[in-house]
């Protein structure tokens, strides 16, 4: 499962959706588009919206979309693929940058 994981990952735009993916995995529980942004700063300045980015990581099968009953829907990593995010997050030095 991890190979499966690291090729998606492989996949992804070098800067911008790797760092947001790796940033993400402080979300144990889930998150809004509102808190990917506060995590994003790699995204600073860039084009494109966080919607974009957070679609391109859902087409790559890393992020799931949870709609809501109510106001805006929810995202998450399956634990395994947040798992792999954290490790790649600890293993960088942007850590002390994504903590929530």
């Amino acid at each position: 499962m991890r190979d499966a994981i690291a090729w998606s990952y492989n996949l992804l735009q070098k800067e911008r959706e790797q760092t947001l993916f790796r940033r993400l995995s402080v979300f144990a529980g889930g998150w809004t588009l509102e808190a990917a942004e506060a995590v994003d700063a790699a995204g600073a300045g860039q084009a494109g919206s966080i919607l974009e980015v957070v679609g391109r990581l859902i087409d790559q099968s890393l992020v799931v979309i949870e709609p809501a009953l109510e106001g805006s829907p929810r995202y998450r990593m399956l634990e395994p693929v947040r798992q792999y995010a954290a490790e790649l997050l600890g293993e960088s030095a942007e850590a002390a940058e994504a903590s929530v």
